[in-house]
């Protein structure tokens, strides 16, 4: 068990409220008194969001980062990308840092226009977060705030000193438009929506955006190979 103050405020939930399970998570989810104590400690712990973390860390990649649009949202593949970085990373860090999307929301905008999207975020957090204690890898994990970077993420990483990745931008997004498997459909109320997937680039994305006039189907593969890229490319800045 992780000791200390700074200890993720979701860890102490399931503690107190003997959540062992996905079943036990739902039900005391349904219980106000829960959903209280939920909102009490999450509004304690959310200073620590923008606290340095201790240790020599390894922050985590949208491949595993829980609130990320660029990885799939079910528990079953962000296990799998637990398992994935979890057995490359586990000697060599003393802390893997995951950005948190739960705590403001929880502390805060506890409402009804948003409760069941909060439900859902956080049952799949907490099924994540058991799997990673039933690992015994609970006192590697830390959640913190990331910077968010903006379209100008070439100059971020250029003055990070990662220019080689600027300058591979071009070459790995032409990769991507040769390789990648994009599937696009036209919903009924003029959404479209575009599925990227590539196992090497670890990304299965789906992406809606209003219908754009373009003219071809090659054209809007691209626009959204290009727009996941650049996705990518961004949040990879505001890590570094």
């Amino acid at each position: 068990m992780v000791a200390g103050e700074n200890r993720y405020w979701l860890w102490t939930w399931l503690e107190e409220h003997r959540v062992h399970s996905i079943d036990a998570a739902m039900k005391a989810l349904n219980r106000t008194a829960a959903i209280d104590n939920m909102r009490r400690l999450a509004s304690e712990w959310e200073p620590t969001l923008g606290q340095p973390v201790t240790g020599t860390a390894i922050v985590v990649g949208a491949g595993l980062d829980l609130c990320s649009s660029l990885q799939c949202p079910r528990p079953e593949c962000q296990k799998l990308a637990v398992d994935r970085l979890f057995r490359r990373a586990w000697y060599y860090f003393d802390r893997i840092v995951i950005a948190d999307d739960l705590t403001h929301d929880v502390a805060h905008h506890w409402d009804a226009a948003i409760a069941d999207d909060l439900h859902d975020r956080l049952l799949t957090r907490i099924d994540v977060l058991l799997y990673i204690r039933a690992i015994g890898a609970e006192d590697l994990v830390e959640f913190r705030e990331k910077a968010v970077a903006d379209k100008s993420w070439r100059r971020m990483l250029a003055e990070s000193g990662f220019s080689d990745i600027v300058l591979a931008s071009k070459e790995t997004l032409d990769w991507l438009l040769r390789e990648a498997r994009v599937d696009i459909v036209t919903k009924a109320d003029s959404i479209i929506e575009v599925t990227v997937d590539h196992p090497d680039f670890d990304v299965s994305t789906t992406i809606q955006r209003p219908h754009f006039a373009i003219k071809t189907a090659g054209e809007l593969r691209r626009l959204a190979v290009k727009e996941i890229w650049n996705e990518h490319c961004r949040a990879l800045a505001g890590d570094v």
